[in-house]
Order: C-alpha cells, then structure tokens, then sequence
C-alpha cells in the first residue's frame, strides 16, 4: 500500500502569529499540524503537550481567584511569548531543510493555518467557560 506524499507546510511563523494572537492552544495545534506535515510526529506531540500545559498553568492561577487576575494575565502573555519561540525553534530547521530538498515550491498560505489556529481559540474558549462555570459551582453555598 502506497502513503501519500506529505503535505505542504506553511512557514513556521504562522505558528507564531497564532500562539501571541490567538493564545497557546491555538499556536500549539498549528505548529503540531505543521511538525506533521514536516514528518516529525515527535516535536508534533511535544509541541501539542506545551499548548496543553500552558492551558494547565493558566487555569490553575485563575482558579486562585480576583486577587491573581493580574498575575493571570501577565502569566499568559509572557506563556504566549515563550511558547512562540519554542514553536518557531521546533520547526526551524525541519522546515529549512524541508525547503533546501524543495526549491521550487513555496510555503502553503498562512489561510490555510488560519482555521486550525481558530478552532485552536474556540477550543481554549469552551475550556476557560467550562472551568469558570465548574469554579462556581465548586463555590461557596450562597447565604
């Protein structure tokens, strides 16, 4: 049985673009997407797990209540920064040498990535309204 040739990967900044605008999960599902269009199914799960646990970090430090919204925030922007580097890093030299065995063709457009990383954000939506409901009604009895 034949396997299908892999698809075209698109540039590895368009996992960056995802993880700063679009939050962790979303730049962590394009840049896995991209690693397995490269062929590295290892750095795919790695950068999948990364997306999970800065969710992870995330959701615990807003659970800790009002007093750590702003520790909250700062915390994801600066998960949303490193984890853009480690998705560019992680997909570095894969795509460069994915480029140099294909001179003639050119990165898939970012569009393509662009639903992968939306569905990313809807997903990290769904997570963060199903905590807060499941926080409030692990809260305190009213009254």
């Amino acid at each position: 049985m034949r396997r299908a040739a892999p698809a075209t990967p698109w540039h590895p900044i368009t996992s960056g673009w995802s993880t700063v605008f679009l939050l962790p999960l979303a730049g962590s599902l394009v840049t896995a997407v991209n690693l397995l269009r490269l062929g590295r199914v290892d750095k795919a799960v790695f950068a999948a797990l990364t997306g999970i646990a800065s969710t992870a970090v995330v959701l615990m430090l807003w659970s800790q209540g009002p007093a750590w919204a702003n520790r909250t925030f700062v915390t994801l922007l600066l998960l949303s920064l490193g984890d853009a580097g480690l998705f560019l890093y992680l997909q570095g030299a894969d795509y460069r040498a994915w480029a140099d065995d294909h001179p003639d063709s050119g990165p898939v457009s970012a569009w393509v990535a662009a639903i992968r990383a939306l569905l990313g954000f809807m997903l990290m939506i769904v997570i963060w309204v199903a905590w807060a409901v499941l926080l409030d009604l692990a809260g305190p009895a009213p009254g």
